[in-house]
């Protein structure tokens, strides 16, 4: 679903905007390995979306993505996004706006859970990757690589970043 907000008599209350573009869709990721040609993982053909809304610029997302243990890949873990990240200038006054992190819970199907992680959207490009910090209380972030990543786990992902366009 997509379309218009505003126009011509709207009641939106948005004031000084009278056009803002929405879209409602669902979009496959694709998981993947942050070095060069790393390869993909396998994901379950029946939870494997990522549900967002776009409105202007701001996309705010939901998945629950199973990984089906398939596939291998090296670096740090990825996920592509529906829509490019902005990517300003880096001495912008709003710069930040576009280093958005965006929650993430994983568990496995053997029930042990991080609640710890996070996902990082990367600017300018149409990935996030994955990280987690230390549960013991340690300050240190460590990103998820192939080696953190068993056959079964499962992603809930919840997030908002402003988008390219």
């Amino acid at each position: 679903m997509s379309g218009i907000i505003g126009g011509a008599g709207s009641k939106s209350g948005i004031i000084g905007q009278t056009e803002l573009e929405y879209e409602v869709g669902a979009y496959i990721p694709i998981v993947s390995g942050s070095d060069a040609g790393s390869g993909t993982l396998g994901l379950s053909s029946t939870t494997h979306h990522i549900r967002y809304v776009k409105v202007g610029k701001l996309v705010h997302i939901q998945a629950h993505i199973v990984l089906t243990g398939s596939g291998t890949f090296s670096g740090y873990l990825l996920v592509s996004l529906p829509f490019v990240v902005l990517n300003e200038d880096s001495t912008a006054a709003n710069k930040n706006l576009n280093n958005s992190l965006i929650t993430c819970f994983w568990s496995d199907h053997s029930g042990s859970n991080d609640t710890q992680t996070f996902g990082e959207v990367q600017r300018g490009t149409d990935v996030m990757y994955f990280g987690w910090r230390n549960s013991g209380g340690g300050a240190s972030v460590f990103p998820i690589d192939h080696g953190s990543v068993d056959t079964d786990w499962q992603m809930r992902i919840s997030g908002t970043y402003v988008a390219a366009n």
